[in-house]
């Protein structure tokens, strides 16, 4: 959550010093290369008038990250990728603007464990040889909507486009599947165990979107 706090900080520290050398939105479309916390991507978007505009974008990335739940440590394989449609709201007709919109959700992890000792599954206490190895999947809804708010214009040149965003990306709760390959672990122990990987991961529900653009402007 700290790491989160100080991203969001950044981003809004870094929308306010921006409008500061930047020229407000103008009518016109743009296309620019885009670093995000949904991952590295493209969007495109055409502003109609002063105070309405649209957007379509594009992003993936995959990481590998570790999750710990009742002391087993699953290697976890994420997958960043989706697709959305925006449309922006600008009430004061400048660069400051309320988004909304929807996303196809294809984020996804997958779910490795192989423990090398003991370990508790569901309440059950497991030697290595029982428990066998581990694998899972977690997914989301496929339709997100999303909610945000941002800025965007011209920077420093009219045909340079800038734009940055803060939002929430509305996922819903982790989907989660979860298998042994040893006929020693029980259904209920497994079952218990995804039902606590799945209460691990809920707060990703709300997926927190961080973004900026930097193109051209046509």
């Amino acid at each position: 959550m700290r790491v989160l706090a100080a991203t969001f900080g950044a981003a809004a520290a870094l929308v306010t010093a921006t409008s500061a050398f930047a020229l407000d939105g103008q009518a016109g479309a743009f296309v620019a290369p885009q670093i995000s916390t949904l991952g590295l991507g493209v969007e495109a978007g055409y502003r109609i008038n002063d105070h309405v505009g649209v957007r379509g974008s594009g992003n993936f990335f995959r990481l590998n990250r570790s999750i710990d739940v009742d002391g087993i440590d699953y290697s976890g394989k994420a997958t960043l990728k989706s697709f959305g449609a925006t449309a922006d709201v600008f009430p004061f007709g400048g660069g400051f603007h309320v988004s909304g919109g929807l996303r196809l959700n294809y984020n996804d992890i997958d779910l490795a464990a192989a423990p090398g000792g003991p370990i508790t599954i569901g309440g059950t206490t497991y030697t290595p040889a029982q428990a066998g190895s581990l694998s899972g999947k977690v997914d989301f809804k496929r339709v997100a909507p999303y909610l945000g708010i941002g800025w965007m214009g011209s920077l420093l040149s009219p045909n340079l486009h800038f734009g940055a965003d803060l939002g929430v990306m509305f996922q819903g709760s982790p989907r989660v599947s979860l298998q042994s390959n040893s006929r020693f672990v029980s259904p209920a122990d497994l079952e218990r165990e995804r039902a606590d990987i799945a209460d691990e991961l809920r707060p990703y529900r709300f997926y927190p979107v961080v973004s900026v653009s930097v193109g051209y402007r046509f």
